[in-house]
């Protein structure tokens, strides 16, 4: 036993040497972890429940100090993932308010809206925990998930045009809008399908987000990584092409550009559970419907909701994780990829099998190697979306080559034969 402490004692001083951990304090939602298996579930206000806060932890062991940033007195409610200003002073983020009156969540009913929360609005408040301000305030549509755009105005998904998925007019499909640092101005950037989710800034100035097209392909991969112009112009599929009957997951969430490189880091998970899996890295710059592009830096948490004939066509041995299921495994989950550099991440991770445990996900570093420290757990609840407290450089900002131009301006459009390259 001494010797086994000493050992690890060793590889942990060792992993937070690293010179890519040039910081001392992290951001991160502690809240109790969704309960609602789907996709379309776990990342709205009206499916949280009451009691989260964002908070900072200074000191990146468990024995740090945590500070909570929302004011004392203000209601605890629910908060989504959030984004660090780049020059890391205030944090933009969806909170729900506590529903007056709990009534319950209408998941898989038409029409029911209702929930412990009322559906997100966005807020801006110092990392300090001063000049909390709100962004915006429609009671019948759910904005989440904002991020920073380097021009100064705000990105964020919002369900605001009352749009369904296709298989159950009770999920609300979002799209990509983009505001004023403010809250006005006000513009869709988009044309979502069944959903879009996840926006991140890629290095060249995209933005880098999720997109759901029922397009099912064999059911083996249906929400894919795209990007778009902070303007809407040139949206295209960036990556997760693997149709057919390639070792992958169905789903890419959460995904961050690599510092540096040309990778991402995301979230394999499946589309029925909460948005959790392995961690992928992706190449970019390798065949969007190739596995060679694909790398699960986690193995030991497998695909899950895999298409079955995946299991029928290729060698079982190759795939990690085969046992796992959408909602149980027995070697636990992760969330919320971080990417540090290459072979470092901050995560959250659980140990617990089902994927729903409400306070099973704690803050940890991770490495390409499969080594896993654990940073802060929350007693009683979870940790969510970490992020580190330092500035970072900003993308170059796009030219909005579509503000004041007449809509009625005519455009060019290219017909493509989409025959032409296929077995």
């Amino acid at each position: 036993t001494g010797l086994y402490r000493r050992a690890r004692w060793a590889i942990r001083t060792l992993a937070f040497s690293s010179p890519a951990i040039d910081f001392e304090e992290v951001v991160f939602v502690r809240r109790h972890w969704p309960q609602f298996n789907h996709q379309c579930s776990h990342r709205v206000g009206e499916a949280q429940a009451p009691g989260a806060n964002l908070c900072v932890l200074r000191g990146l062991s468990p024995d740090g100090t945590v500070r909570e940033v929302l004011p004392t007195g203000h209601p605890a409610g629910g908060i989504g993932r959030f984004d660090l200003s780049y020059d890391a002073t205030r944090l933009v983020f969806p909170y729900a308010a506590p529903r007056p009156v709990p009534t319950p969540y209408g998941i898989g009913l038409p029409g029911v809206r209702g929930g412990a929360c009322l559906m997100y609005d966005l807020y801006e408040i110092g990392l300090d925990g001063s000049g909390l301000r709100q962004l915006t305030a429609d009671p019948d549509s759910e904005d989440t998930e904002p991020i920073y755009l380097p021009d100064g105005r705000i990105a964020f998904m919002s369900s605001r045009d009352d749009r369904f998925v296709q298989c159950g007019d009770w999920a609300l499909a979002c799209g990509l809008y983009t505001m004023a640092g403010d809250g006005t101005d006000l513009r869709r950037i988009t044309e979502p399908k069944e959903g879009e989710f996840y926006p991140n800034m890629l290095a060249d100035g995209r933005i880098l987000y999720s997109r759901w097209d029922y397009v099912m392909k064999a059911y083996n991969v249906i929400q894919q990584l795209w990007a778009v112009n902070p303007d809407g112009r040139g949206a295209s599929l960036l990556f997760g092409d693997h149709y057919a009957y390639s070792v992958g997951p169905i789903a890419f969430f959460e995904a961050r550009q690599i510092p540096g490189t040309r990778k991402v880091l995301c979230t394999g998970a499946a589309h029925h559970n909460t948005g959790v899996g392995p961690i992928m890295m992706l190449d970019l710059d390798q065949n969007r419907g190739s596995r060679r592009g694909m790398v699960n830096l986690t193995p030991e948490v497998g695909y899950p909701e895999i298409n079955p004939n995946v299991f029928r066509e290729v060698v079982r041995d190759e795939l990690p994780g085969k046992g796992i299921t959408r909602h149980l495994n027995e070697t636990g989950w992760y969330s919320s990829p971080y990417p540090l550099s290459e072979t470092q991440f901050l995560a959250t991770a659980s140990f617990e099998t089902d994927n729903a445990d409400p306070d099973g996900y704690a803050l940890y570093l991770v490495d390409a190697h499969r080594n896993k420290e654990l940073i802060y757990r929350a007693p009683g609840l979870s940790c969510y979306s970490p992020m580190p407290v330092r500035p970072r450089p900003k993308p170059p900002a796009l030219p909005d080559m579509v503000r004041d131009i007449d809509p009625a301006t005519p455009g060019t459009m290219v017909v493509t034969d989409i025959y032409q390259g296929l077995d």
